[in-house]
Formats: C-alpha cells, sequence, structure tokens
C-alpha cells in the first residue's frame, strides 16, 4: 500500500472531493438567514391585513429550519472518513 493509499483511506469525504463543509455550511446558513428575515418582513407588512399570509411566513420559516437540519447532517456526513472509497 502507497503512502497515498494510507492518506486516501484516512482521507474525508469532503477532502476526497475538494470541498470545504464549513465554508459551504456558512454560506448556506447566511442565505438562509436572509430569507428567513424576507419572509418575516413580508409576514409583518400583512399583520393586520391578512393573517394568513402571517400563518404561511411561519409556515415557511419551519421548512427553512428542517433545511438546514439537512445541511448540518450533509456536513456532518462529508466530515466522515468513509469506509471504502
Amino acid at each position: 500500500m502507497t503512502a497515498s493509499d494510507q492518506t486516501k483511506m484516512l482521507a474525508t469525504r469532503a477532502e476526497l472531493i475538494g470541498i470545504k463543509p464549513k465554508v459551504l455550511a456558512a454560506r448556506v446558513k447566511r442565505r438562509l438567514k436572509s430569507i428567513r428575515s424576507q419572509v418575516e418582513g413580508i409576514g409583518a407588512a400583512f399583520e393586520d391585513i391578512d393573517m394568513t399570509v402571517l400563518e404561511g411566513g411561519r409556515d415557511l420559516i419551519e421548512a427553512l429550519d428542517e433545511y438546514e437540519k439537512t445541511v448540518n447532517e450533509s456536513v456532518s456526513w462529508l466530515n466522515e472518513v468513509p469506509e471504502n472509497w
């Protein structure tokens, strides 16, 4: 087994495909924060007019929260050392 093979055996999935999970996650989280802020602003503008817009915004924010959990799980997966690469 060569040194290159040994290094590959200890490398994370992210290292093997050449990405930085923390950087990727930070970008996604910044975008999600911006989207949440915009959705809250839209909902607030309709608060006294139509509560269904506010409620729809809350549903959307909950979906974004679930999406962020999925991103976090993917980052964890990328940081794992695969058994059989």
